[in-house]
């Protein structure tokens, strides 16, 4: 985790560092950079998850946050080309699922081996489906069909927000604990 942290704050440093020789238009320079840099990158955040970088970078953030805590991950996503679904989006909607599986694996693993699988696929031409479930020992609070927050007294903000982006994208967001793993399904219809 220490690692982790350090790495986020020194991320800062780096992007400064790459929107110089940017603005320089110094690509040499840049790329001798970015092969030095990524020597220090740990084996998991080099996977390619999806051929999208915001979004893959997010999966590596997670995967190896979940790899360091003890926490398998299974990743299968589909390639995220010519989708009419903004990229920020679609980082809200995975980093809040995201998120909260991490959570709450860490805090109720029930004794068995925490697992998050994470999965994004198309349905026809334009409908995205996502799924991140997790192993959850405890049963989250509901309320209305929506879930409370374990971290203060109101409605999961998270949850709302991955709600309230599906529903921009005539689509829906589906929250459910059952048997001791709890389901997020997100659909997608732009």
């Amino acid at each position: 985790m220490d690692e982790t942290r350090r790495a986020r704050h020194d991320l800062r440093h780096h992007l400064r560092a790459l929107q110089g020789y940017v603005d320089k238009k110094d690509l040499a320079s840049l790329a001798s950079y970015l092969q030095d840099y990524s020597k220090s990158i740990p084996a998991e955040a080099l996977s390619d998850y999806c051929g999208n970088c915001a979004v893959n970078s997010l999966l590596c953030y997670y995967a190896e946050k979940a790899a360091s805590t003890g926490i398998r991950m299974h990743i299968s996503f589909c390639a995220l080309t010519d989708t009419p679904i903004l990229e920020p989006d679609f980082c809200v909607i995975l980093g809040n699922l995201l998120e909260n599986a991490v959570d709450a694996c860490r805090k109720n693993a029930g004794g068995g081996s925490p697992l998050i699988s994470v999965r994004a696929a198309r349905a026809g031409s334009h409908m995205f489906t996502i799924t991140v479930d997790n192993t959850c020992s405890v049963s989250p609070a509901f309320l209305e069909d929506r879930i409370l927050s374990s971290k203060h007294e109101s409605f999961g903000i998270g949850t709302d927000s991955v709600l309230n982006i599906a529903r921009r994208y005539n689509g829906d967001a589906r929250f459910e604990w059952k048997d001791n793993v709890f389901f997020a399904s997100v659909m997608l219809n732009p």
